[in-house]
């Protein structure tokens, strides 16, 4: 039944309904849907075959060859539609799912049509961050602070440079974090920048003077209260 994925499929979802962890199966299922170009299936079970034997290079071929087919088609316009085709939707569900790798294939493979928006940079940013490509994150977030759409993607940059602290990134950081708190004074993310920039530039009253803001700012519950309380 190799060529023939449409007979093979039935016989596939019998396999996978009685052993779920029957990885070559849900490799096949993947292949057979990608061979009918039913895009969606087969990124499915390429996901959950994927899952099961993490970087197998036929299931990460599969995966790429399902992601291309499904977004080489899609409009740039669709990126702000929320549409489920969209190659942002693709590379979201795809980093939610565990898989940042695969999540910046898709990134990588539309950034040219796509650098331009916000939006796109920033989710770049984000995985990036996840995958530690942390250096590549920062030139992303750069691109999203020229004309930031809200103070979170400035706190963000601001604390990636502190963590690195090379050359002129503390200053950047500074100046970041002012801009957030200019657009929302009571930005947990930028005050936190700010006291932790204030702690390594020799003002320790500083810092916890800016922490205890910050923990005036949190719920009673939140599960962070106790690790700013130490700082």
């Amino acid at each position: 039944l190799h060529n023939q994925p449409k007979r093979a499929i039935p016989l596939l979802l019998q396999a996978t309904t009685i052993d779920p962890g029957y990885t070559e199966a849900h490799r096949a299922l993947g292949a057979a849907y990608l061979t009918l170009r039913q895009t969606d299936e087969a990124i499915r079970y390429l996901q959950i075959a994927n899952m099961q034997v993490p970087d197998h290079t036929p299931t990460i071929h599969l995966l790429k060859s399902a992601l291309q087919q499904r977004t080489m088609s899609a409009p740039p316009d669709e990126i702000a539609t929320g549409s489920s085709t969209s190659p942002l939707a693709t590379a979201r569900s795809l980093r939610d799912a565990g898989d940042p790798t695969a999540a910046l294939g898709v990134f990588a493979l539309h950034d040219d049509a796509m650098r331009a928006r916000s939006e796109w940079n920033a989710e770049y940013a984000v995985t990036l961050v996840i995958a530690g490509r942390r250096d590549d994150a920062i030139e992303k977030y750069r691109l999203v602070a020229r004309q930031p759409p809200s103070a979170q993607p400035l706190a963000e940059l601001a604390m990636l440079l502190l963590e690195r602290s090379q050359g002129s990134d503390l200053s950047e950081a500074r100046a970041l974090s002012d801009r957030a708190l200019q657009m929302a004074p009571d930005h947990v993310g930028a005050l936190i920048c700010r006291a932790e920039l204030l702690a390594a530039t020799g003002d320790p009253a500083g810092a916890v003077k800016t922490y205890d803001r910050v923990l005036g700012l949190l719920a009673a519950d939140n599960s962070q209260r106790s690790m700013y309380e130490q700082r």
